[in-house]
């Protein structure tokens, strides 16, 4: 699977990026991408890395070597605008001296 990565746009391939020591989180790289390499459904590459379905033992090793090979790392964004939630709290907090409201009521 060494050859693989090459199968990919160059502004895409994490292995040349790691090369150059330019490695940054925002690798371009997308699960299509992973997907095309190992030969199988965006799907099946879902289900790989979350754990969801069965997938054969033969699959899930071509789906890793994928990942691996291109440097795949999910997008937590993407993940959370898909999803339609992003598990974080906001808050607003006022100090213990600072009324809500200036002034008089």
């Amino acid at each position: 699977m060494t050859n693989a990565a090459s199968s990919l746009p160059t502004w895409r391939r994490q292995t040349d990026l790691k090369e150059k020591g330019k490695a940054s989180r925002m690798s371009g790289v997308r699960i299509k991408d992973v997907a095309k390499l190992s030969g199988v459904s965006t799907a099946t590459v879902s289900h790989v890395i979350n754990k969801t379905r069965y997938v054969s033992d033969e699959t899930k090793r071509r789906v890793l070597g994928a990942i691996e090979n291109v440097g795949y790392t999910p997008n937590i964004h993407a993940r959370n605008l898909a999803s339609g939630r992003s598990r974080t709290l906001g808050l607003n907090y006022f100090g213990h001296n600072q009324p809500i409201l200036p002034g008089p009521c």
